[in-house]
């Protein structure tokens, strides 16, 4: 059963970041903008993306480390671990050591054990449509409408913007309701966070008893949703 659905995850962290970049552009006082900026709201902003920022951060990270291990593929990391510790050390590498580093640690940037911790995110989640459709329509007084456009990929592979006014009406408005159902989907992308986190710890801890670290991987890899 997949668990975390990566991309919307990287699209809360998106939103967390456009919200963040749009209120410090008052710093810069164009059209008295600074009278605007209030401090509460900037300090739960600043909170909000670096939350954001280390979830994204650290469930792409242990995606990859597990791709990588589920393969096999642990060069790169031994070769990191002798660049550390010097090419003569006693100290074997441990693929457990990898898994669990952003898990089973004492640093703040390790992933929390329970979402919670990052209310301000979670907040940030369960308004993703609102603030998506309120930045859509403009706020009268204090920013104008969003320019719409269709991103579709061209025979290169290159990816462009059509403005609304060139999509035909047909499209648009599929182009809408697919919109519209990945918004209500990213607000209840950290519902199973964390059974998620729970599970990652079971599978880290059971299979270092047995040093099988590639079907730990391949388990873990199986709480993602496909990417």
């Amino acid at each position: 059963m997949s668990l975390i659905d990566l991309k919307l995850i990287h699209e809360l962290y998106l939103e967390a970041a456009d919200s963040h970049n749009r209120l410090l552009e008052c710093c810069y006082n164009w059209n008295d903008s600074i009278q605007e900026l209030d401090s509460n709201a900037l300090a739960t902003l600043v909170i909000t993306h670096t939350q954001a920022k280390n979830l994204d951060r650290g469930l792409y990270v242990l995606h990859q480390i597990c791709t990588d291990f589920a393969a096999g593929h642990l060069e790169r990391y031994e070769q990191k671990h002798r660049e550390l510790f010097g090419p003569d050390s006693a100290r074997a590498y441990d693929p457990f050591e990898e898994l669990e580093a952003d898990f089973i640690g004492d640093s703040p940037y390790d992933l929390p054990p329970t979402i919670e911790q990052y209310g301000p995110l979670v907040k940030l989640a369960s308004q993703f449509s609102q603030i998506k459709q309120m930045k859509r329509e403009g706020i009268e007084g204090k920013f104008k409408p969003a320019p719409q456009y269709l991103k579709i990929t061209n025979d290169q592979g290159e990816i462009i913007h059509v403005p609304q006014a060139y999509v035909p009406a047909p499209i648009w408005l599929r182009h809408e309701y697919e919109r519209d159902i990945e918004e209500i989907q990213v607000e209840y992308c950290l519902d199973h966070y964390n059974q998620f986190y729970a599970k990652v710890v079971e599978l880290i801890r059971s299979y270092r008893l047995t040093g099988d670290y590639q079907t730990c991987a391949r388990e873990i890899l199986a709480l993602y949703k496909a990417c």
